[in-house]
């Protein structure tokens, strides 16, 4: 599912299509189409937070279009995947094993999204792998299948969300997929 949530002006971070974001209330001001209360508020996840979604797209409005990721202080609407049954493929900042999977871990934040691209810079941050701490955001199933990867240093690895909840508000959905249910390599 595609969940249309509100970006409030007062967010202070650029969003990025890959970007894990968590759902934080509900908009306090109406937006395109939308009423007032009718969209989850998203939040950029930081390392450790549950994740309810990830960013695959943003809906246009008159103040700002066209870009190919969403500047800060910028109300807008962002499109969520919150299915829980969703995988998604993201670079680990260093060493995967095949040992590792089924292992939890946080997101590194470190690398800002790329402007040009639209594309997040969020990866797996392998440091924190644990199997036993299954409050990390996100679980390890397998390496991603793309050519030229394998597990190693820097290696695509699909995971799953460990923490997805439903939205806090009713907002409509939009319909639409995410090619083969993932986001680009390097991305969440």
């Amino acid at each position: 599912n595609v969940t249309a949530c509100y970006i409030p002006a007062t967010n202070s971070a650029k969003l990025y299509v890959g970007d894990a974001v968590y759902f934080s209330g509900s908009n306090a001001s109406a937006i395109e189409e939308y009423k007032i209360g009718n969209l989850p508020l998203v939040v950029k996840a930081g390392a450790s937070t549950a994740i309810d979604g990830v960013i695959v797209g943003f809906l246009p409005n008159g103040a700002f279009t066209g870009a190919t990721f969403w500047p800060a202080s910028t109300a807008g609407v962002a499109l969520v995947v919150t299915n829980k049954e969703v995988t998604f493929n993201i670079q680990a900042t260093g060493a995967v094993a095949a040992a590792d999977v089924g292992k939890y871990a946080k997101i590194s934040t470190a690398t800002a999204g790329d402007d040009y691209s639209g594309i997040s810079g969020m990866a797996l941050d392998y440091s924190t792998m644990s199997a036993d701490d299954k409050s990390l955001p996100l679980k390890i199933l397998n390496v991603a299948d793309y050519v030229q990867n394998e597990y190693g240093n820097y290696a695509i690895v699909e995971v799953e969300l460990n923490t997805p909840v439903a939205p806090a508000a009713s907002g409509s959905a939009a319909s639409g997929s995410v090619a083969s249910g993932s986001v680009a390599s390097g991305s969440l």
